[in-house]
């Protein structure tokens, strides 16, 4: 049957909340095409998902509806999917999940909101979820819940990648890759750059960036008037050319932190919100990585004497970067996606069928 499966997966990307989503969305698009399932987006008009989902050749399906109810409305009625996966924060209600799961089969993704228990699948694709929400006693109640470190989803190439690396023997090279996600809309590159100038010239110090990042012509010009050598580059496929050159990552707490874990590339963490700041805590607590806190109020003196610190320590940086390895396999994408499939597959309409379709409650979810 799964030949015939339609899965719409709900998500968005622009410079404004980044393109963590997105990416997970996409290598998850093309695990369901693998699987012989028919899977599209379903997004916001954004010129960044648009490319993005072009270069991956995964379908798009753009809606202008103003609010969430009425989004997946559109969406649901023009593509009439068996099943909608939902990787937004939008804090869905549980009467609008059970009423929608009525229609289609609905799998929440890494949204700890009052409706992931209606959902027929609830998946947090991460290693560091609150144990408080994965305890609730309401689980076992309806839907199913997965967790952990099995369904990390990272792209096809990430993980690639990573296999090469665990084959080679990792070189002397010093160098420091800064990224701060696919957008870095609180502006934490040029606050590192800025503290990172006056490290010794032989730590090569490399900047990635995404394609939603929205300040590239003023990131150049600062890099070049730090007065040392600033090696810029954007998307991640870029690192297939620098991965052996680099000793230690400066990582935002998200979707690349995972990345940096499957490399093997031994990571200092930091977050630009407080919420981020408790999720690395945790993600550290895992160790592939240290947590450095949240960026306002982070030290820049003391963050440089750390990152000179580890790159001494090349005891330290390969322990962290086994856990990496060891925490990240790579093959999550493929787990998540079968789960999702035989959910579609085995999902039958619930009394809530005749309700009325209205998602987006703000009512929240009480732990």
């Amino acid at each position: 049957m799964t030949g015939s499966l339609r899965i719409g997966i709900r998500v968005d990307g622009d410079s404004a909340i980044g393109l963590g989503h997105l990416v997970r969305s996409l290598a998850l698009a093309e695990a369901l095409t693998s699987l012989g399932a028919k899977a599209t987006l379903f997004s916001r008009p954004s010129p960044v998902v648009a490319t993005k989902a072009w270069e991956a050749g995964v379908s798009v399906l753009f809606s202008r509806a103003q609010n969430e109810d009425a989004f997946l409305r559109d969406c649901l009625v023009r593509w009439h999917a068996d099943g909608v996966v939902l990787d937004t924060k939008a804090p869905y209600g549980g009467d609008e999940i059970r009423a929608l799961n009525g229609r289609t089969c609905v799998v929440v993704m890494d949204n700890a909101c009052e409706g992931m228990f209606e959902a027929s699948l609830t998946i947090f694709p991460v290693a560091h979820l609150d144990e408080a929400v994965a305890a609730h006693p309401r689980w076992g109640m309806g839907g199913i819940l997965l967790k952990g470190q099995d369904y990390v989803v990272v792209a096809d190439h990430i993980r690639a990648l990573g296999r090469a690396e665990a084959r080679e023997r990792r070189s002397a090279g010093q160098g420091l890759l800064i990224t701060m996600g696919g957008a870095d809309p609180a502006g934490m590159t040029e606050r590192l750059l800025t503290w990172l100038a006056p490290l010794p010239l032989e730590c090569r110090l490399v900047v990635l960036v995404g394609e939603a990042f929205a300040r590239k012509e003023s990131l150049r010009i600062l890099a070049g008037d730090l007065g040392r050598p600033v090696t810029l580059l954007q998307g991640s496929s870029a690192l297939g050319s620098i991965k052996s050159e680099i000793a230690l990552a400066l990582c935002a707490f998200g979707v690349s932190a995972y990345e940096m874990a499957c490399l093997g590339i031994p990571t200092l963490l930091v977050s630009h919100t407080e919420g981020h700041a408790r999720d690395a805590a945790r993600f550290a607590q895992l160790g592939s990585a240290l947590d450095l806190g949240w960026i306002e109020r982070v030290d820049g003196r003391r963050l440089a004497e750390t990152v000179s610190r580890v790159l001494g320590d090349a005891d330290l940086r390969a322990r962290l970067g086994r856990a990496g390895r060891a925490l990240v396999d790579g093959n999550g994408v493929t787990r998540v996606a079968q789960a999702i499939v035989r959910a579609v597959e085995q999902w039958e309409p619930r009394s809530a069928a005749k309700e009325a379709c209205c998602v987006g409650s703000s009512r929240p979810y009480a732990r």
